[in-house]
């Protein structure tokens, strides 16, 4: 340039202070692409699951029911979606997570989860108390409840001894303001949000006739000692404290006052 001229005359059209629009097409044979990328995001979630040593099971059922519960797990973190579509796209995995080929066996898994539920609590709350600690002293605690799209209630039944079974999908007061049957879940937390405890409820259940049950078949079995209960205004009632100090624990329970107008 010279001036503000370009020198040669041939390459005036490129003096400009902008470069001139360059126009490329690009085709794409979907049927020529081979990539089959595999998913690694599970990797770290494996290494927690066997920080919590929940491999371990006395049991030799004739499936793989840790593989396909580590591999529902994996996905509710990940990619949130059906047990069916958690199992098709178990072969995405860098590396097998389950070795199981049968769709009806991720259906089988969490009844052998729910048998082994006490055992698998254990393990873990001993695995994280040794681990990173767990303040023994404080326990949070709450009920919600999940829908199940059924148009009809689980039928009670009887056991061995004679005894009814409730069933556990039944409707009742809905989070979500919905028909359908849900369950109950009562589930207790420490002071670092980490879970220590649940047990599910049917879905007819009010929250306030959970908390006893829970901490029963819970707190009272995993040797924590005196702890104190905290809870919403959903849990209060004379029975429920009633019972917490009966144990030897202390309770934090809010009361809700009524608006006076």
């Amino acid at each position: 340039m010279k001036n503000g001229a370009p020198i040669i005359e041939s390459l005036s059209d490129l003096a400009g202070t902008e470069p001139p629009p360059r126009h490329v097409s690009i085709t794409f044979d979907p049927d020529a692409c081979t990539s089959n990328p595999k998913n690694i995001g599970y990797f770290p979630l494996d290494a927690i699951y066997d920080i919590l040593n929940l491999r371990k099971s006395k049991a030799k059922p004739e499936y793989d029911p840790n593989g396909i519960a580590k591999l529902l797990a994996f996905g509710r973190v990940l990619n949130p979606d059906s047990k069916m579509g958690t199992f098709n796209e178990k072969n995405r995995c860098l590396f097998d997570v389950a070795s199981s080929d049968d769709t009806i066996e991720i259906y089988r898994t969490p009844d052998c989860l729910n048998a082994a539920a006490g055992n698998i609590r254990k393990r873990m709350n001993r695995k994280i108390t040794g681990g990173i600690g767990r303040n023994t002293e404080v326990c949070f605690c709450d009920v919600t409840n999940y829908y199940f799209e059924i148009g009809e209630n689980d039928k009670d039944t009887l056991d061995n001894d004679g005894n009814i079974r409730e069933g556990l999908r039944k409707r009742g007061v809905s989070k979500e303001k919905r028909g359908e049957p849900t369950v109950q879940m009562g589930l207790f937390i420490n002071d670092n949000g980490l879970p220590a405890a649940y047990k599910l409820f049917p879905g007819n259940r009010i929250g306030q006739t959970t908390l006893r049950p829970a901490l029963k078949k819970n707190i009272d079995t995993l040797g924590f000692g005196g702890v104190i209960i905290v809870a919403d205004g959903g849990l209060n009632s004379d029975k429920n404290t009633a019972r917490v100090l009966k144990t030897g624990n202390g309770y934090i329970l809010s009361r809700g006052t009524k608006e006076k107008r």
